[in-house]
C-alpha cells in the first residue's frame, strides 16, 4: 500500500471515529434500570450523560404536593431502584406500578434529573380491561360472537 493509500485510511478512520463519537454525546442511551445501576458501577455512566431509563414506578414512591409541578418517584428493575425527580406535567396514565421511561440526566448524588417522562397506556384489548358485555360480542371466554 502507498504512503498516499495509508495516509488517506487513516484520516478516512479519523473522520469516522469524530463522527461517531459527536452522535453519541448527542444521543441518549436507552437502558434498564439495572443496566444503569451496572453502567455506574463499572464508571460508564458519568453525571450529566443524557440516559433514557425504562422500568416501573416503585409503588408508595410517588410525591407531589398538590399544586405543584414537581414530582419525585422511584424507577425499578427486577433487582435495582433509581431515583427520579421531574418538574414539568406527569402523563395521565402515570402511576405506581406502571411501566414508565424518564430521559434525563444524573446529578452527583445519582438521582436522574428527567426532562421528559412517558408512561405506557394500558392496551384497551388486555383481556383485563374489556368489559364483561364487550367479551360476550368478542367471543372471548367460550362465548359466541355476536354480529
Amino acid at each position: 500500500m502507498s504512503t498516499r493509500g495509508i495516509i488517506g485510511l487513516v484520516l478516512f478512520v479519523g473522520a469516522f471515529y469524530i463522527m461517531v463519537d459527536s452522535m453519541m454525546d448527542g444521543g441518549a442511551y436507552f437502558l434498564t434500570v439495572d443496566e444503569v445501576q451496572a453502567a455506574k458501577n463499572e464508571g460508564h455512566l458519568k453525571p450529566g450523560r443524557k440516559v433514557r431509563i425504562k422500568g416501573n414506578v416503585a409503588h408508595g414512591t410517588h410525591k407531589n404536593e398538590t399544586g405543584s409541578s414537581e414530582h419525585r418517584f422511584v424507577v425499578e428493575g427486577e433487582i435495582n431502584k433509581v431515583k427520579v425527580y421531574f418538574k414539568g406535567a406527569i402523563p395521565d396514565v402515570f402511576k405506581e406500578g406502571g411501566e414508565v421511561v424518564a430521559t434525563g440526566s444524573f446529578d452527583q448524588k445519582g438521582v436522574l434529573i428527567a426532562t421528559e417522562v412517558t408512561a405506557k397506556c394500558p392496551s384497551k384489548y388486555e383481556q383485563d380491561n374489556i368489559s364483561p358485555e364487550t367479551r360476550k360480542r368478542m367471543g372471548i371466554d367460550g362465548q359466541p360472537k355476536m354480529r
